[in-house]
């Protein structure tokens, strides 16, 4: 286990740890606060399955405080440790944890970093934060009545998202204890990310996938167990975010050894015009990691004869295998600033390129998810029910975040250079910037900030927000929901929404532009933005039905949330955490007409008034996706 406070204090003057994960705090003051007091506390005996059918083991977990009837027990092991040779390899499923009391999450998976703060605040952020390699657990919340019912409960599994990246169960706004009193057992996994859970290198026998697997092992504790837990392994809906959305598409339409785990699918946030990487691309990047790697080991180990090499699995290195801060400071600033090193910023944001994602190998994945299901010989995919949306301005913070420190690139000469590489246009007597820089010039955009520094943001920055919430996002999921339609001949429930509510609160730092602040945030109201915009992730909170929790904690990057939810935010959280429980219970209500292919969803709002239904709004139309970006094709790696 790393401790934040003194083992990587040496560490800050390489890499900045990131403030996403909460990690696990001290497992008592976590119990003493969130558990009922007194007689709070349930067991429940999970019988081992398979091999293990003979064993049983007990679990004990407690009533949560605000709500005694829905109970949670937290940090259960659901593969073994992935440590030594188990690092950089499939996780191994573990069947039965040891007997004991569940009260406090896991520990965090591994991660760095943020760019975007420093050294200080990062250390505000993360200090009490708990990471270590040993961090594959999950977490359920279930009403207690269900424990004993003779019926289960649908079950809900949510993966998180970070860019695959960063992420953990630990965050607040995660909890799902009301979510869970919805009539739902709701579970939550950690799973490996970064260099630890998508690290691909031929040479070195390291296949990449493993947070993909972790998440497969997880799920398959799941089925052989929550019915336990009053869930009905029959019943699981797979939930996520962004690349925790990404990774539900993967599950549904990509790996076919998952499908049988889970019967729904709910895919919030996904950028499905974004790319993965082909063998060739996940080991080059493997590579160019390894040598980093390598070069931070010899530093520390000359005076030990230390030898690596980027062409040898790491725990073979001498004299010791790499430790966990050495892969911390080897992922460095690149695992979440798409400006690092080397190259044209914008560019890089505009190619949503993140430097850890999953494989198309054949092997665990098959194909992308934009095209739909795919079809593996002999084995016929297995249609879901889904519900899939985007939140109104997805694309904003992707620009905002890097533009105070590489404005420079934010140039109206720079977006049609970038553009007319990645893009090719129909029509030879146009080019592709030409068509796209018609719906989305940057002179046409004024700064949201007209009364302040002109560091936050350029037109040139909002138009390249506009358009990657558009092409990467809206229009992404619009043809992925086409193509599912198409392929099931419009006879599955599928749903659709975009998330429009204006921010009560913001997860990033003004450093981000604040496109994504409240407007009641600002002080000197005379500076606060000419619109709003409903941000990359800000659906959660009100998934989970966690906005208190907001309150007073930290942002993404550092200081504290400016958090200014309204009787209209909690009305709308209510509702929204209600419709995703009803989805999982098969009980949709009316009002939500299904996707028809057409382009129109629901647009989920409130400005005060106990709603019983929402808009529908034509997100085809809104995002240019027939008149604009259907009509453009990409260009490949090597044509750029």
């Amino acid at each position: 286990m790393i401790s934040i406070k003194h083992g990587l204090a040496a560490l800050f003057a390489a890499v900045v740890i990131i403030a996403f994960p909460t990690g696990r705090l001290d497992a008592a003051a976590d119990a003493n606060s969130y558990c009922q007091q007194g007689s709070g506390s349930e067991t429940v005996i999970i019988s081992g399955f398979g091999a293990n059918s003979r064993s049983s083991a007990s679990v004990t977990g407690c009533a949560v405080s605000d709500n005694p009837k829905i109970l949670a027990f937290r940090g259960i092991p659901y593969a073994e440790a992935p440590l030594g040779d188990r690092r950089w390899r499939p996780p191994i499923y573990r069947d039965l944890p040891p007997s004991g009391t569940y009260l406090a999450y896991g520990s965090s998976c591994i991660q760095a970093v943020s760019p975007y703060r420093g050294e200080a605040e990062a250390a505000q952020v993360i200090e009490p934060a708990r990471l270590d390699e040993d961090c594959l657990f999950v977490n359920i919340w279930a009403p207690k009545e269900a424990l004993t019912a003779s019926v289960p409960l649908p079950v809900m599994v949510f993966i998180y998202g970070g860019a695959f990246a960063a992420g953990s169960t630990s965050e607040p706004y995660y909890d799902a204890s009301r979510l869970a009193a919805e009539g739902v057992v709701v579970v939550t996994l950690n799973y490996r990310v970064g260099a630890l859970g998508f690290l691909r290198n031929d040479a070195a026998n390291i296949a990449g996938n493993d947070g993909l697997l972790d998440h497969r092992a997880a799920l398959t504790w799941i089925r052989n167990h929550i019915r336990a837990f009053g869930g009905a392994a029959d019943n699981v809906t797979l939930f996520g975010e962004s690349a925790g959305a990404a990774s539900v598409a993967l599950h549904t339409f990509d790996m076919p050894d998952s499908q049988a785990l889970f019967q729904r699918a709910i895919i919030e946030s996904n950028p499905f015009n974004g790319s993965y990487f082909t063998p060739s691309e996940a080991n080059s990047n493997g590579v160019a990691f390894l040598k980093k790697l390598c070069s931070v080991f010899i530093i520390n180990t000359h005076h030990h004869g230390g030898q690596c090499s980027s062409n040898t699995n790491p725990e073979l290195w001498k004299p010791r295998p790499p430790t966990s801060e050495e892969i911390m400071v080897a992922q460095g600033a690149s695992t979440l600033d798409m400006c690092a090193g080397t190259g044209n910023c914008l560019e890089k944001v505009i190619n949503f390129a993140t430097p850890w994602k999953p494989v198309i190998d054949g092997r665990v994945v098959y194909g992308d998810p934009i095209k739909g299901y795919f079809r593996l010989d002999g084995v016929y995919p297995v249609y879901k029910p889904l519900l899939m949306g985007v939140n109104r301005d997805e694309g904003m913070v992707f620009p905002a975040l890097p533009f105070a420190e590489h404005s420079q690139y934010f140039t109206r000469e720079n977006m049609k250079t970038v553009l007319n590489r990645k893009f090719k246009a129909p029509d030879p007597t146009r080019t592709a910037a030409e068509m796209i820089m018609s719906q989305y010039e940057p002179d046409s955009y004024t700064s949201p900030f007209p009364n302040v520094d002109s560091k936050y943001m350029n037109g040139t920055a909002i138009a390249v927000g506009k358009l990657i919430g558009d092409y990467m996002f809206v229009c992404g999921t619009l043809t992925a929901l086409d193509a599912i339609v198409k392929d099931t001949n419009n006879k599955l429930p599928i749903y659709a929404y975009q998330f429009a509510q204006p921010p009560a609160f913001s997860f990033f730092n003004p450093a981000d532009s604040g496109v994504c602040d409240p407007q009641s945030a600002w002080t000197d109201q005379s500076a606060k933005p000419a619109e709003y915009y409903a941000c990359h992730a800000n659906e959660l909170p009100y998934v989970f039905n966690r906005l208190e929790t907001l309150e007073g904690t930290k942002k993404l990057f550092g200081s504290p949330i400016s958090y200014h939810a309204t009787d209209a935010d909690r009305n709308l959280a209510k509702q929204m955490a209600s419709l995703w429980a009803s989805f999982a219970k098969d009980m949709m209500p009316a009002w939500w007409t299904r996707y028809d292919g057409k382009g129109k969803v629901i647009r989920l709002a409130n400005s005060g008034e106990v709603r019983t239904g929402y808009p529908e709004v034509s997100l085809d139309t809104d995002a240019k996706c027939t008149t604009l970006w259907l009509r453009l094709s990409q260009t490949s790696p090597q044509e750029r």
